[in-house]
């Protein structure tokens, strides 16, 4: 058996699709949910990133920071003496008495022969990280993003057969020929239509039998749309995006808006410590002045109040509050 790192041909057999797997992300659908999902994390923080000046020769650019940190996991800051003090795509290599990486190598042709290749950890450098174990999050992204490809694709094929369409048994091909056109000036919304005597029996009877399909009770299209809003608002839970994360309800009690407000602070504020540990390491070693911060905090409500206060429940007495 080969292992990895495998070539071209053998990529192809090992991600190749296979009758009993369900490959959710590896298509266009699951593509284009992944890159609309990506962008949606981005809004979850405000972060300040270093401007043009004696430090950092230019300013760093936003997009290359975002994805660097989501897709990858982590980045280090180091001077050259090109570009001044600047982030890049790094390499963690070796380990330390702790099983961490205690060194990055950098890979940029533009940094000439004076940038080492091998910069040591919290010497050199400091690498910024998203989470603790060294990994992005596409994992996360592309399981969400192959959920939604599937409810798309569902409701699209659900939408499509839920159309008013018939089936009509004939005699010949030339009534064959003559129920087509029939059909076809019916659905451009022609008012008259005629057809041809031959199409009737010596009685007057039509010669077709008709068959007609279901429509109302194969259409689950509000339903679908119904998943596809619960797993978008599991998705903004999960990378904290502020949601209630319930079915639509008329009356929801304060506890368990704020319930969600704290599962939805959990993850996000995890990443959140790790990036502002490595911003506030790169700003005492480098003299820069970077920060981030939530956007949105999900553990305070739209007037700034932190979740399980007692002046956000309108109802004094405990009981439930209609949710806004």
């Amino acid at each position: 058996m080969q292992n990895p790192p495998f070539m071209m041909t053998r990529q192809n057999i090992e991600q190749g699709l296979t009758p009993n797997n369900i490959n959710l992300s590896r298509n266009w659908l699951g593509q284009y949910f992944a890159r609309f999902l990506l962008q949606k994390i981005m809004g979850v923080f405000k972060v300040k990133l270093p401007k043009a000046n004696e430090v950092t020769f230019r300013d760093w650019a936003f997009n290359y920071f975002w994805y660097c940190l989501f897709q990858f996991g982590y980045f280090a800051v180091f001077r050259t003496r090109k570009f001044g003090v600047i982030m890049q795509q790094c390499n963690p290599g070796g380990f330390d008495i702790n099983y961490n990486p205690y060194y990055v190598t950098v890979t940029n042709t533009l940094l000439g022969i004076d940038t080492p290749v091998r910069l040591e950890i919290d010497r050199d450098c400091v690498v910024v990280q998203l989470t603790p174990d060294w990994a992005g999050i596409s994992d996360l992204i592309n399981y969400y993003a192959g959920l939604l490809a599937l409810v798309g694709q569902t409701t699209t094929i659900n939408l499509f057969n839920s159309r008013l369409s018939y089936v009509f048994a004939v005699k010949d091909r030339n009534s064959a020929e003559a129920m087509k056109l029939l059909a076809e000036n019916i659905s451009k919304g022609h008012i008259a239509n005629v057809i041809d005597k031959k199409l009737l029996g010596d009685n007057g009877e039509p010669t077709w039998q008709l068959f007609e399909q279901n429509v109302g009770g194969n259409y689950i299209v509000d339903k679908l749309l119904d998943a596809w809003a619960t797993i978008e608002n599991k998705f903004a839970t999960d990378v904290g995006l502020p949601n209630a994360n319930t079915s639509k309800r008329e009356r929801l009690i304060t506890d368990e808006v704020n319930a969600n407000n704290v599962t939805t602070a959990a993850m996000a504020g995890m990443w959140l410590e790790n990036m502002k540990r490595g911003f506030d390491k790169a700003n005492k070693m480098f003299g820069l002045d970077m920060s981030i911060e939530w956007k949105y905090n999900p553990l305070q409500d739209s007037r700034g109040e932190e979740a399980g206060d007692d002046r956000r429940d309108n109802n004094p007495k405990g009981g439930s509050s209609r949710a806004a």
